[in-house]
């Protein structure tokens, strides 16, 4: 082995027992730590600070968003606005994008939670004719199918319930009984796709 190993620094160690010199580099790397830690907090402060006229402007225009049951009327039908090109779609088919599919859930689901049960039904029978028209099977996913699906029948057993003036127990019953139908007929349209 030459010089050059040597100088190369490699496994150039240096002991030491003296704790001093340790102690201080302890001291003077925390001192470091807590100046950097004390910058990178007063940068992010300036960061997203706003002055007080720049605030009450923000406050003059800031307006909450309020959903109470009409995300249903920002939904066009028929669904899709542009042609897709995904697995599963066909030749001018058109496919539903997550945000779009959830959106129409959501529409969905709020007018049932609203109890405008004969809109939501209304609503998700439009939906479910014009993902089906025209070829677009493809155009709504398995799942979302089955959530529009669902709604349509608890809100259709809502119905039901409330025009023959059932009773509580009587109305579980018969959401429960319209639920297993609706079950039903979406495993037998499951069965006839394959």
């Amino acid at each position: 082995m030459g010089d050059n190993d040597m100088d190369s620094g490699l496994l150039n160690i240096s002991l030491s027992d003296s704790e001093g010199e340790e102690g201080q580099a302890d001291i003077d790397t925390a001192a470091a730590a807590a100046a950097a830690d004390a910058q990178q907090q007063q940068s992010r402060a300036d960061r997203t600070a706003l002055s007080e006229p720049a605030f009450q402007a923000l406050r003059a225009t800031y307006r909450p968003k309020v959903e109470n049951g009409e995300i249903w009327r920002t939904i066009s039908l028929p669904l899709g606005s542009a042609p897709r090109d995904e697995p599963g779609s066909g030749p001018g088919q058109q496919k539903l994008s997550k945000p779009e599919a959830q959106e129409v859930v959501h529409a969905a689901e709020e007018l049932y939670f609203f109890g405008r049960f004969v809109e939501a039904v209304q609503f998700v029978r439009g939906v479910l004719l014009a993902a089906s028209s025209d070829g677009g099977e493809g155009l709504l996913d398995d799942e979302t199918r089955a959530l529009l699906q669902y709604y349509e029948t608890r809100c259709a057993a809502r119905i039901a319930a409330a025009a023959t003036g059932a009773e509580s127990g009587d109305d579980a019953a018969a959401a429960a009984v319209q639920e297993r139908a609706g079950e039903q007929r979406l495993e037998k349209r499951k069965v006839s796709l394959l």
